[in-house]
């Protein structure tokens, strides 16, 4: 084992073949993610698609129907941080100018009305 052995001179043309049919095929599998989604932000049961301001705003409404008070039901807590990775969501893809520190402020901004 003197002699250093070059493991170019042992790739065959279908080693090559090979590889080039594995590069096209990732890239092949990897074009679904980088066409646009045309409003399917949020996936919903039975296929069905909606975007992050109609989620966004059934949410706030629903949070509304308890004042906007997290602790007034167990489940407003995880509503509430819905809310909150929705409107980072909202502001990243779309770029809006939610106030998304403010989540009261910015459901009513999404629902168009006083709703906390």
């Amino acid at each position: 084992m003197t002699e250093k052995k070059n493991w170019l001179k042992n790739i065959t043309k279908w080693d090559i073949v090979a590889v080039v049919f594995t590069i096209i095929f990732l890239i092949i599998v990897s074009i679904p993610s980088y066409i646009p989604r045309n409003g399917c932000d949020v996936a919903r049961p039975e296929y069905k698609c909606a975007s992050f301001v109609d989620v966004m705003t059934e949410n706030c409404i629903y949070w509304g129907e308890f004042n906007c008070d997290t602790d007034s039901d167990v489940s407003l807590e995880q509503v509430e941080w819905y809310i909150q990775n929705l409107c980072e969501l909202q502001n990243k893809d779309y770029g809006t100018d939610l106030e998304c520190s403010n989540l009261k402020r910015a459901c009513n901004e999404i629902v168009g009305n006083q709703t906390c």
